[in-house]
């Protein structure tokens, strides 16, 4: 009966997940490890909230911008937008990006830092 209880305690915060729309992902940029949150708008037109965290201090600059996945944008990307660095955790990053249509989007992260670009 503990192991049902301890197992069902597990599960609650699990299921709490299902259904997010942010989207998560976790790998390298170059020579860098990142670690990215985006948190989808509710509405279109609307603003993504991106979260970047860098795994290691070397990181001088992340740039972020929105592309379709597929179609004539996907190819041709706009200035990208300069994410701001936290004054209290160097590592973290945030930036706002703009989704002017509905569909699927991908945002690219390019990151500057003391190992050279990522």
């Amino acid at each position: 009966m503990r192991l049902v209880a301890a197992t069902a305690l597990c599960a609650i915060p699990l299921f709490a997940h299902v259904g997010s729309p942010d989207v998560f992902f976790e790998g390298e940029a170059g020579p860098y490890r990142l670690l990215v949150t985006v948190r989808t708008p509710q509405v279109i037109p609307g603003v993504a909230e991106v979260e970047i965290r860098s795994a290691s201090p070397d990181v001088r600059q992340v740039r972020i911008v929105p592309l379709p996945i597929t179609g004539p944008g996907a190819k041709f990307a706009p200035v990208p937008d300069l994410a701001r660095r936290s004054e209290r955790d160097l590592q973290f990053y945030t930036g706002s990006l703009w989704l002017m249509s509905t569909g699927s989007w991908q945002v690219r992260v390019a990151v500057d830092g003391t190992r050279g670009p990522g």
